[in-house]
């Protein structure tokens, strides 16, 4: 498990040249409960060679207010009948326009109400929703 976690952030590296922290992969290391956030960014990550089913993702992170950092991963395209789609639309604080590029460096440094819940399968925290403040 920690070769792969360390090919992802490798890959990361040499992918994108400029990020604005430093990418470490681990699950959130929030407890559940809600927290004020500063928004870091929405990184690539490479695709599963064990899951073609998935798609493209991004990993979504955030930095709370006493240093913590709650992130999720969500659909590269969301759409409005996936979760993802909701979570855009929250942090947009406005519906989704068909065919829209968002570019999230717009979003970097702003402040959301991030709600840290247990993920699916309990080893950890995600992302459960997101306002923007």
């Amino acid at each position: 498990m920690k070769s792969a976690m360390l090919e992802v952030i490798l890959w990361l590296k040499q992918r994108f040249k400029r990020c604005l922290v430093p990418l470490r992969w681990k699950p959130s290391g929030c407890k559940p409960g809600s927290y004020a956030a500063e928004f870091l960014g929405a990184f690539r990550l490479p695709p599963k060679a064990d899951r073609p089913d998935y798609g493209p993702a991004l990993i979504v992170k955030f930095r709370t207010d006493a240093g913590e950092e709650p992130s999720a991963i969500v659909s590269e395209q969301p759409t409005l009948e996936t979760p993802a789609g909701g979570f855009w639309q929250r942090m947009l604080g406005r519906p989704l326009r068909p065919e829209e590029a968002i570019d999230w460096a717009d979003f970097e440094g702003q402040k959301f109400l991030v709600v840290v819940v247990t993920n699916r399968s309990g080893t950890g925290t995600t992302i459960g929703d997101v306002t923007r403040m």
